[in-house]
């Protein structure tokens, strides 16, 4: 399994991260074509609550008119079926070519790169709409212009001392979809399991361990607001604490050793730049 790349820009004096914010969020929740995908996004910060959003506002905008910024938000405000994809895509190829210095060529790089494979791992040979496909990159975004946000990006991440680190991507495919939802009961359950192996996935590519905060950061999961033990499961065999569990917001606490964890799944997710 692919290991994401991880960054030592911002450390401290002894080689330790200052902190780092996970976010994931997931698109096509029980499609009717193509797969469930869940992506999460790492970033070193230079304190755990840092606000992303304003941090990082002369060059990035929540909002879809914006041309001027790569635009970060919910992909249903981004783009619609009746609209452009050219603003969703200059985002996600800006944002790997920092991570990966390319930007993917065509759908299959960027699957690739990305690691979006199921979890068996490839593409099922039934995914009939994907036999022979070929589709070049970037379909409808200005290549040059791509560059040109994820450089004006690459400067502010600079002067404000935070790092893209990696975004790694999960495929669940419609096969997988239902024998997932029979095996855990729900879309729910099945869309927290694959989302913290994920996150497990993302932790595990600091292969020296971590001693810095860390802050995950997850859209809710269908009406679900108990997470205590889905963490217990994926990322943890200590106490994970409650700090509250609501419609709106659920709150964790842990530590490993000498990092400090906190985790939410909250409404609107997309508030938050890791997730959005």
């Amino acid at each position: 399994m692919r290991r994401v790349p991880v960054n030592r820009s911002y450390i401290h004096f002894d080689g330790s991260l200052m902190a780092l914010q996970i976010g994931t969020d997931e698109a096509g929740y029980g499609p009717n074509l193509g797969p469930l995908t869940v992506t999460a996004s790492t970033w070193s910060v230079p304190e755990i609550d840092c606000d992303l959003f304003k941090a990082l506002e002369s060059a990035v905008s929540a909002r879809s008119a914006d041309t001027n910024r790569l635009v970060i938000a919910d992909s249903k405000a981004v783009y619609s079926s009746t609209g452009s994809i050219a603003n969703l895509e200059t985002t996600v190829l800006a944002a790997l070519l920092l991570v990966y210095g390319k930007i993917p060529s065509s759908w299959q790089e960027l699957a690739g790169v990305l690691d979006a494979t199921s979890v068996s791992g490839g593409v099922p040979d039934d995914e009939i709409w994907l036999a022979g496909r070929k589709l070049t990159l970037p379909v409808k975004a200005d290549p040059e212009n791509i560059r040109h946000l994820a450089e004006r990006l690459k400067v502010c991440l600079s002067d404000s001392g935070i790092e893209l680190n990696g975004l790694l991507c999960r495929a669940v495919f419609p096969d997988e979809f239902n024998t997932g939802i029979d095996s855990h009961g729900n879309k729910a359950s099945l869309l927290s399991s694959v989302t913290l192996q994920l996150v497990a996935e993302q932790l595990r590519s600091y292969a020296a361990g971590l001693s810095c905060p860390v802050s995950i950061c997850c859209d809710k999961h269908g009406g679900r607001s108990k997470y205590a033990s889905l963490l217990q499961e994926h990322l943890t065999e200590s106490l994970v604490m409650v700090e509250c569990e609501s419609l709106e917001e659920s709150r964790y606490r842990w530590n490993d050793g000498n990092t400090s964890f906190q985790a939410k799944f909250i409404a609107k997710g997309e508030s938050s730049l890791p997730v959005a």
